[in-house]
C-alpha cells in the first residue's frame, strides 16, 4: 500500500486565503448584520464538517 501524501499549502494560497475569508466575513457583516461570533460559528461548523471524523459531535 502506499504512503498517503499530504499537500502543504504555500504562502500564496494562504495568503489568499486569509485575504478571501476576511472579505467573506466583510460580506456577511455589511449584508446580514452578523458579529464577530456569528461568523466565527459559521466558520467553525464548515471546518467541523469537513475535517471531523464521521460520528463526532460538532461540539
Amino acid at each position: 500500500m502506499e504512503e498517503a501524501t499530504f499537500w502543504e499549502p504555500t504562502d500564496k494560497f494562504l495568503n489568499q486565503a486569509d485575504y478571501d475569508l476576511k472579505l467573506l466575513m466583510k460580506t456577511w457583516k455589511d449584508e446580514y448584520g452578523a458579529d464577530d461570533y456569528a461568523c466565527s460559528m459559521v466558520l467553525r461548523t464548515i471546518a467541523d464538517s469537513v475535517y471531523l471524523p464521521e460520528g463526532q459531535p460538532l461540539v
